[in-house]
Formats: C-alpha cells, sequence, structure tokens
C-alpha cells in the first residue's frame, strides 16, 4: 500500500485575529534549526497532538493558537487533511485536546471527510486509532497480548508512539526509550507491538480462552459452589442423623406387611359403619313413619276423652232434671201477702212431664257412651303397640349408633393413628435412601469441582517471542550505526535484552553523560526505523526528533565531558541524512553541526528575527519552549 509522511502543519486562531502558521515538510530528512525560544519544540508539540497525544502543543491563552492541522501526503499521491483544536478543559485541566478530529480533506476512499474520534462509546463513532494504524500499513485492528497474563488488547498506535517520537525531556533518558517513560508499566504490550510490526504475529494461540478476570471469577465461584456444597451436604448430613435416630427408635419391624394389616382392618371397619350407617337409616325411616301415626292416635285418644267428658256431663245433666221432674208434683206453692203477710191459696197451674224424653235422650248418651269407649280401647291399643314398636327402634338406632361412636369408629380412628406412623416410617425409610442419594450426589459433585483442573497460565516472556534472527540483526546494525557515528574507539555496542537499552563497551547508557544518553537513544530509535523498513510487516516510515545532540538548554547544565563530540554529531547528522532511506525524519534542533552536507536534506532555519522566519507561530514572539 501508499507510504504516508507528514507534508505540512498549520496552526490557527479559531476566534482570536492571529497570523495562519504553515510549516511544510518533505519526504526524507527535514531539519529545523534556530534559536531557542523560537517555538521549535512546539512543532513535534503539534506531531504528538495529531497522533491522538493529550497533551497540547501549546497554551490557548497564551498564543492565542487553538486549532492544529496536519497533511499527510502518500509517494503516490493521497493526501488526507486533519484538524484537532484545543477547547476548555475540565477541573485542574483548563485546556485539553478536543476528543474529535475532523478530516477536512481526503481522497483515501477508506476515511472520508467527516469527523473521527480519538475516544468514543458511541456505535457508529469512526476511530482516529483506526487511521492512525492505517499509516502502518494495518487495515484491521489486531488484538495484542498486552500483559504478564497474556491478557489482550487492541493494538493502539500511542501504545508504539515512542519508537517513532523522541522529544527533548525524552532524548537524553536514562532508561530504555523504547518504553514510554520509567513508570511505564505495560511492557508487554509495547514488546508484543513491535514483535507485530515486524512479523504480524499477534500470537492468538498464547492467549487462554479465559481472561485473568474471568479465571479469578471462575476460581472465586468454584470455591463458592463448593462451599455451598459443603454446606448442604452437612444440612443434609445432620438431616439424615436425626432421621437415623426416628428409625430406631421406631424399629426395624415387617412394617409394610403390619400396615397390610391394619389397611384391611380399617377398610373392614369403614365397611362395618357404612352398614351399620345404612341400618340407622332405615330405622329413621321406620321412625319418622311410625311418628306421624302415633301422633295422630294421641290427639284422637285426646278427643275421644274431651267428648268423654262431654257425654257424662251430658248424662249427669239429663239425670239431674228426671230427679227434678221426679219430684215436681210433692211440692206445695205457698204464698203469703206482701202487705199482711197472710197465707194465700194460690191456684194450681197445669204441669208438663218430660220424662219420657229424658228417658230416651239419656238412653241415647249412655249408647254413644259404649261407642266412644270401645273407639277409646281401640284407639289405646294401637298407640300401645305403636310406642312398642317406636321404642324398639329406638333401641335398636341407639344401640347402632354406639357400637359406631364407640367402637367402630374409636377403633377406625386408633387404627387411623397406627397406619400414619406406619406409613411416616414408610416416608422415613424412603427419606433415608433419598437423603444417602442426595449426599452421595454432593459429596461426588464437591470432589469433582476439588478435582477439576484449572487452566494454568504462565507469564509470558515478550522477548522469547522475539525472532533470535530479529534481535542478532537489531543488535548488528546497532553496532554498526553507533561506530558509523563517530562513537570514540570503535566500540563494541549491542542492546541488551533485560534491560532493552544501549550497552557500549559493556557500559549501560544510564551511566553515560547526557550527551551521550541523547547520541544512543537517536541511534537507538533510527536503527529500528531502519530495521522495520527493510525486515518489517508494518512501518510508520517516521521518525520525529527533538534535539538529538543535547538542545542549548542542557548544555550550561551538564560537564563539558558529558556532550558528545563534535565528530559524533558530525557523523551523527551525516549517517541520518545518507541512510535515511524511504523514510521521513524530522528533527528540532538548535545549532547545526559543520562539516555536513545538507544538500540532500531540507533545512527549516528559524532566525528569531525579522531577517528570515522569526520562529513557528508567525503572532508569537520569543516563545517559551
Amino acid at each position: 500500500m501508499s507510504r504516508f509522511f507528514v507534508k505540512d502543519i498549520t496552526v490557527s486562531g479559531s476566534t482570536q485575529n492571529v497570523a495562519v502558521s504553515k510549516i511544510e515538510f518533505d519526504d526524507g530528512v527535514n531539519i529545523v534549526h534556530g534559536p531557542s525560544n523560537t517555538g521549535k519544540s512546539y512543532i513535534l508539540g503539534c506531531l504528538n497532538f495529531m497522533f491522538g497525544g493529550k497533551v497540547t502543543p501549546f497554551s490557548k491563552a497564551d498564543t492565542n493558537y487553538d486549532v492544529v492541522a496536519i497533511t499527510f501526503a502518500s509517494d503516490d499521491g493521497k493526501r488526507v487533511c486533519c484538524k484537532r483544536k484545543i477547547v476548555e478543559g475540565r477541573g485542574k485541566k483548563k485546556e485539553v485536546g478536543s476528543n474529535t478530529i475532523e478530516f477536512t480533506y481526503s481522497d483515501v476512499p477508506e476515511f472520508p471527510v467527516g469527523d473521527y474520534y480519538i475516544e468514543s462509546e458511541k456505535k457508529n463513532a469512526r476511530p482516529y486509532s483506526h487511521f492512525l494504524l492505517f499509516l502502518l500499513g494495518i487495515t484491521k485492528t489486531p488484538q495484542i497480548i498486552s500483559t504478564k497474563k497474556r491478557e489482550t488488547n487492541a493494538l493502539s498506535l500511542r501504545t508504539i508512539f515512542q519508537f517513532f517520537y523522541l522529544d527533548e525531556d525524552n532524548i537524553f533518558k536514562k532508561d530504555t526509550v523504547f518504553y514510554p517513560n520509567h513508570t511505564f508499566t505495560k511492557p508487554v504490550a509495547v514488546l508484543m507491538s513491535l514483535i507485530y510490526l515486524f512479523e504480524a504475529q499477534d500470537f492468538a494461540q498464547d492467549v487462554p480462552a479465559e481472561s485473568e478476570k474471568e479465571r479469578e471469577e471462575r476460581k472465586i465461584k468454584k470455591a463458592g459452589v463448593i462451599s455451598y456444597l459443603k454446606s448442604k451436604l452437612k444440612e443434609y448430613t445432620d438431616q439424615r442423623t436425626e432421621l437415623q435416630k426416628m428409625k430406631e427408635q421406631i424399629g426395624d419391624e415387617d412394617i409394610e406387611s403390619k400396615l397390610q394389616g391394619i389397611l384391611d382392618e380399617i377398610a373392614e371397619i369403614e365397611s362395618a359403619i357404612t352398614e351399620a350407617n345404612e341400618k340407622c337409616r332405615r330405622i329413621l325411616e321406620q321412625i319418622f313413619e311410625i311418628t306421624p301415626r302415633l301422633e295422630e292416635m294421641r290427639l284422637r285418644r285426646d278427643r275421644f276423652r274431651i267428648l268423654h267428658t262431654q257425654y257424662n256431663s251430658d248424662i249427669k245433666r239429663l239425670r239431674f232434671i228426671a230427679d227434678g221432674e221426679s219430684k215436681r208434683g210433692k211440692v206445695q206453692r205457698a204464698a203469703k201477702c206482701p202487705f199482711c203477710n197472710h197465707d194465700m191459696d194460690l191456684p194450681q197451674k197445669e204441669q208438663v212431664l218430660y220424662s219420657e224424653a229424658i228417658s230416651i235422650e239419656l238412653e241415647r248418651v249412655k249408647a254413644q257412651v259404649q261407642d266412644l269407649e270401645l273407639a277409646e280401647k281401640d284407639t289405646d291399643a294401637e298407640i300401645q303397640e305403636l310406642e312398642k314398636k317406636a321404642a324398639e327402634l329406638n333401641s335398636q338406632y341407639q344401640q347402632l349408633k354406639e357400637l359406631i361412636e364407640k367402637r367402630l369408629q374409636p377403633r377406625a380412628a386408633k387404627l387411623t393413628v397406627t397406619k400414619e406412623s406406619y406409613q411416616n416410617w414408610l416416608l422415613l425409610q424412603q427419606r433415608l435412601f433419598t437423603y444417602d442419594f442426595i449426599t452421595q450426589e454432593y459429596n461426588d459433585e464437591i470432589t469433582t469441582k476439588s478435582l477439576e483442573t484449572e487452566e494454568k497460565v504462565t507469564d509470558i516472556d515478550p522477548m522469547q517471542k522475539f525472532p533470535i534472527s530479529l534481535w542478532e540483526a537489531l543488535n548488528k546494525a546497532f553496532q554498526e550505526k553507533v561506530r558509523a557515528c563517530g562513537y570514540p574507539n570503535n566500540p563494541t555496542a549491542r542492546i541488551d535484552k533485560d534491560s532493552l537499552d544501549a550497552v557500549v563497551n559493556e557500559k549501560a547508557k544510564a551511566n553515560e553523560g547526557k550527551g551521550y544518553r541523547a547520541f544512543l537513544n537517536t541511534i537507538m530509535l533510527f536503527n529500528l526505523m531502519k530495521l522495520l523498513e527493510s525486515n518489517g510487516k508494518h512501518s510508520l516510515h517516521m521518525l520525529f526528533l527533538d534535539s538529538p545532540i543535547l538542545s542549548l538548554k542542557e548544555k550550561g547544565k551538564v560537564d563539558e565531558n558529558e556532550l558528545a563530540t563534535p565528530g559524533m554529531k558530525e557523523s551523527l547528522f551525516k549517517y541520518i541524512i545518507t541512510h535515511c532511506g524511504e523514510n521521513q525524519v524530522i528533527i528540532i534542533e538548535n545549532e547545526l553541526p559543520a562539516n555536513v552536507d545538507y544538500e540532500a536534506a531540507h533545512l527549516i532555519p528559524f532566525t528569531k528575527d525579522d531577517d528570515g522566519r522569526y520562529g513557528f507561530l508567525y503572532s508569537v514572539r520569543d516563545a517559551d519552549e
């Protein structure tokens, strides 16, 4: 695919009246040089900013500039223009880089004009990181092993940006330039990403099926399951112990046979109760039939008695009349004068006799009494017979009720209790069998869970994945460059596999002076860029350096013997210009070494006066770098 390089950087103000500042670069070596405080380091700051860095290249409040644009051009003529703003921050961060990168021009079909995002959780948001990886020739973001425990993360250019970028604060760093800073905690991600650039391998076969977090969660879950199983096993074991005690109290008799006998006897008793109840029902039906008849006869008898009393009264009345009739002729009438009280002779009245009629009536009443007495006798006899029958039926009913209530039902109730106790015993026996099964199942499950093998994940050593031939080539080329760039006494040089840092004549870079460290750090990254160019599957083909021979600001802070020699400086610049190859190198430097042919390089001088270009930002003077 096409190889890209930085064509230009443009800085402007979105609202302030400041002059648009633009600096153009060529493919190959570009050297921006000039006095301090001309804004040279702003250029590398803008590069870092437009490659997704969080640090703003300058202060909007101090410069009135807040828009940075970059143009990437390819060796086959394509261009992509991107723009990013400096915006107000939150909390202590007064100014931050916008999360949005605006593509203002693009003739690369994969990345059309529009907004891209450095970080976004939006589903349809276009990640800016995809474009940065595209510059490396990576069209699909791979997952890279990023921790010793073999966890993965998406490859990010920011993880490896230090391979291509070295500013003035890190140019003379003591620790390896392969890591962003000495507090960096993810060297695995860096080295595995570097291996990917060379080999295009993500070592997916070395990634465990579960992440460390998932393994830990599964381990915790397993421990929780075992703990739960043990608690349930103890619970069921305790319950089984109690059930066994109950079983021992009952005994081991032939409960099933006894239970069957009890059930048969209960069936017989229930049948007897049913039969007795049926008899009671029939007796009650007879009693219900007799009772109305008996009541009717008793009512008749009462009426006969009333009638008998009435007949007796009639007889007494008739006899009384007859007796009076017989004595009426013997009674003399005596009368006295009401005035003188002398006796008076009264004439006799003619008497009417009723004795014959009375006699006939009396005989008739006596005849009725006789008939009534016969009816009363028959009624009394029938009442006695009905009462006897009712008494017998009631007696039979009471006997049956007593049989049911005092014998059959109590016996049935007792047998039911016995039956329930036998059934409980059988249920107990069944529960014991069940508990035996459950406890065995829990015990087996605990054993199975305890014996489950966990995936053993050993710490990965990225250097073991680094091809030996490639490492040898890296070291060989490093020694050649150290010697070619004029390091004194034709030294031996290598990159130590443990520290990933330069060792010259068996002296660690960390023990060198600042000038020598800046010199070796520059060669380490230039050497890496060249090896990626020749042996890598993916390469950015860019290198950005700030003061590789130590900035003027540092010169007054170090002893003279710590500084690289003039010959080393000249040789370094000659080598970079001569061997740049198909790469772009942008160098920020205060002074250019003498005795170097700069014809093949693109020199961009800043003068800090009006004779030429003052500095990077046209509207800023004496920029504080």
